[in-house]
């Protein structure tokens, strides 16, 4: 039981933040991310948006309960150390973002899934912070198998799994999300090699056909040539 409240507690935690710095951002009336500099977000559309963002939500939140509740003999509150812990969340991290790259550059190339699918995300072009989960629901659904299938993995191969693995990756993977769609200057920027910034998901958005198609890491972009030149946004 404690193991599905926590999970809902992260994940509600996040999403009303999220909430939050959106509506503060519609008050404040923050400027685009960079294909419009001078246009304003919409409380209105906004508000209209909100019922496939809150039943993305609720989806994820039954999906991640139910596994509570199956896995849960298997789960322990046991820290097997700070670097396991940090080397099993970087595992999931760098195999959800390589499934996340191909599958979304696929959203994009194929003409018909974009338009039945990818589009509605796009229609958010400068997003707000929640719009993250603005999406056809297939479309986080699919990514969502190989960080499903790594956790699995790791718990077969351990016997066992630290519930502190699971929940740091939610904590992190909610908090990244939320700060790529804001606007890039008042997102949070680390200074990391290879990770995903504001800036790149600010030019995927203002320039959808140019590549950026990573969300986490940039050497996927990197690797198969589809990451825009930063200039390219001014």
């Amino acid at each position: 039981m404690i193991y599905s409240l926590v999970f809902l507690a992260i994940l509600g935690g996040a999403s009303a933040f999220g909430l939050l710095v959106s509506w503060w951002m519609i008050r404040q009336g923050e400027p685009g991310n960079g294909r419009a500099p001078g246009s304003t977000p919409s409380w209105a559309v906004f508000r209209a948006r909100l019922p496939l963002m809150g039943f993305n939500l609720a989806m994820m939140a039954a999906g991640g309960t139910i596994a509570s509740f199956v896995f849960a003999d298997h789960l322990t509150f046991a820290w097997p150390g700070t670097l396991a812990v940090a080397a099993q969340v970087f595992l999931v991290f760098a195999l959800e973002d390589a499934s996340f790259y191909v599958w979304h550059r696929i959203l994009h190339q194929h003409k018909g899934l974009y338009r039945r699918i990818h589009r509605i995300h796009h229609q958010a072009w400068a997003p707000l912070p929640l719009e993250y989960i603005y999406v056809h629901p297939v479309e986080w659904m699919v990514p969502a198998i190989a960080p499903a299938v790594t956790l699995v993995g790791l718990t077969l191969a351990q016997g066992q799994l630290s519930v502190w693995v699971f929940w740091i990756y939610l904590l992190v993977r909610q908090l990244h999300e939320l700060n790529i769609h804001a606007t890039s200057r008042r997102a949070v920027h680390l200074p990391l090699p290879l990770l995903g910034t504001p800036e790149d998901h600010a030019l995927h958005h203002a320039k959808p056909t140019q590549g950026g198609y990573a969300s986490i890491f940039q050497i996927w972009d990197r690797a198969f040539g589809t990451r825009i030149p930063a200039q390219k946004l001014r």
